[in-house]
């Protein structure tokens, strides 16, 4: 009979063989790919969601100021150029002629997009919407802005009514069919 065969260290040898060491290190590499893949096509999503919250809360900020400071409050956009890019600014328009004045008029923020959105397709009038000092819009200063992702598939518009109420509408197909959010 045949003695089974025995590690040159006895029986209690523990540790892990190459083979087994070389199936873990295959594993946790595929599970990093797959991961790494996942992260670096949400990340541009992620910025586009983002930026449609921060447009909302723009507009909210520059009703609520103009209503406060009793002053029109501008929004001036400026489009992006290729496939990323563009900004917006606002202020409380003192000399009310809806550009930027400084030491005239007060400035309250500026945002530049962020890397991937692209701000584009703006409707209004100059480039630019005001909200009066009762909050309110008139017809000739509504109109919407649309910020996209860099490969034009995801959407978000933001419409602008009369009431000064900004409504977001999301597009998932390169802005064919529109959702209100």
């Amino acid at each position: 009979m045949k003695t089974p065969w025995r590690s040159p260290a006895g029986e209690n040898e523990k540790g892990l063989t190459l083979v087994e060491l070389m199936v873990v290190l295959g594993i946790i590499s595929i599970l990093g790919a797959v991961a790494f893949s996942m992260a670096a096509s949400t990340v541009p999503r992620y910025n586009l969601r983002a930026e449609a919250r921060e447009l909302v809360i723009n507009f909210k900020k520059a009703k609520l100021e103009a209503m406060k400071r009793r002053r029109d409050v501008v929004l001036a956009f400026t489009p992006g150029v290729g496939t990323e890019g563009g900004s917006y600014q606002i202020f409380a328009d003192a000399d009310g002629n809806r550009t930027y004045s400084a030491g005239v008029d007060t400035h309250l923020g500026f945002q530049t997009m962020r890397p991937f959105v692209l701000l584009t397709n703006i409707t209004f009038t100059g480039n630019n919407t005001w909200y009066d000092s009762r909050g309110m819009v008139t017809a000739a200063k509504t109109g919407r802005c649309e910020i996209r992702m860099s490969d034009g598939s995801n959407r978000y518009r933001l419409v602008l009514s009369t009431t000064g109420a900004a409504r977001v509408e999301a597009s998932k197909d390169g802005g064919t069919t529109w959702t209100v959010q």
